[in-house]
């Protein structure tokens, strides 16, 4: 920030913040949830709001860090780049966190919480933030003007996906662990399994 600009008041800065909107957004989606679904027995109210809440995460996830990754990529990925990113990601943590306890430990919603915890444990947003980081990707290029995120490899996804137990592998170990693509799909396949056993024991 140029030193002779005076600096955003605080309101300012939260409107413009990515948070600001996506937290609007999950308001919305809790006020909606009062409302009688128009295919109650196809989408339970409960997935609805899992699957809206978490899509929400994972656009978020693709923009901010999709940016962020993007302006590290124009030397090339360095150890400090490395560092970079893994503080973005204890921040994106935080904000998954903060936002699934609310839901839970406030507003008393727990069962697409559980939903929610499993996807993510089950690295079902890192699969969906390749996909997702496609369509944000002009949006990308506006913020960073001209910078776009891309893969060091051809496809759609990299080589290996390394998500929450590598960022805990870096940050505790000191070193990185990642698993190839056909275990990540193994582990989204659990990690939806589970989900729908959650969200079928609560309709007995």
């Amino acid at each position: 920030m140029d030193l002779q600009e005076s600096p955003p008041n605080k309101d300012t800065f939260l409107k413009s913040s990515p948070v600001f909107p996506s937290m609007w957004l999950m308001k919305k989606l809790l006020s909606k949830q009062r409302e009688s679904s128009a295919y109650p027995n196809l989408f339970p109210r409960d997935l609805q709001l899992a699957l809206k809440v978490f899509s929400i995460l994972v656009l978020l996830d693709a923009l901010m860090g999709g940016s962020i990754a993007a302006l590290l990529q124009v030397e090339g990925w360095t150890p400090l780049d490395q560092r970079i990113n893994n503080v973005y990601q204890t921040n994106y943590g935080m904000i998954v966190i903060t936002t699934l306890s609310w839901l839970y430990f406030f507003k008393k919603i727990k069962r697409p919480v559980w939903v929610m915890a499993a996807l993510f444990a089950g690295y079902v947003e890192d699969t969906l933030f390749y996909v997702a980081i496609v369509a944000v990707n002009p949006v990308i290029y506006l913020l960073t003007k001209g910078e776009t995120y891309h893969l060091p490899s051809s496809g759609l996804f990299p080589e290996r996906i390394s998500g929450w137990i590598g960022w805990i592998g870096r940050m505790v170990f000191g070193q990185n662990v990642s698993f190839d693509l056909p275990v990540v799909f193994a582990l989204n396949a659990f990690a939806i399994s589970s989900a729908y056993v959650i969200l079928k024991r609560a309709k007995k």
